[in-house]
């Protein structure tokens, strides 16, 4: 994946500011063990020397497993599922998850980022669902 994402972004990739694995509400957090967004982000971080910022994005809604549902019911159960804990005024912000399906998710979060001041959302992620989910 740092092959890849070096190659896209070329000199660019200094200036983001940090990285946000998709956070996990605590309920699912606690039940599952770890949250693989986080995972994924580690290596990344360490071998792009970007920082991984996991408290600046809350998940405050324990919504529904998204493999669970469809599109439409996917946007639904995600809107305002997330909270920013500081002001992000102009910052360049990477979104890790694990697997993008609808991009409901993902969405939802950049919404929240660009709203506490974010001036740019990426999404880098481990996998992409094929378009007939």
């Amino acid at each position: 994946m740092t092959a890849a994402i070096r190659a896209h972004y070329g000199p660019t990739l200094d200036e983001i500011d940090c990285v946000i694995p998709v956070p996990l509400h605590a309920y699912r957090l606690r039940t599952r063990g770890f949250n693989q967004a986080i995972e994924i982000a580690k290596p990344i971080g360490k071998e792009l020397k970007l920082p991984i910022q996991n408290n600046l994005c809350v998940r405050q809604v324990n919504t529904r497993q998204q493999q669970l549902t469809g599109k439409k019911a996917r946007q639904d159960n995600l809107r305002d599922a997330f909270s920013v804990t500081q002001p992000l005024k102009g910052k360049r912000i990477v979104i890790i998850d694990d697997v993008v399906t609808t991009g409901a998710t993902a969405n939802a979060l950049s919404k929240a980022l660009l709203l506490a001041g974010a001036s740019r959302c990426d999404v880098w992620c481990f996998a992409r669902t094929p378009k007939h989910y």
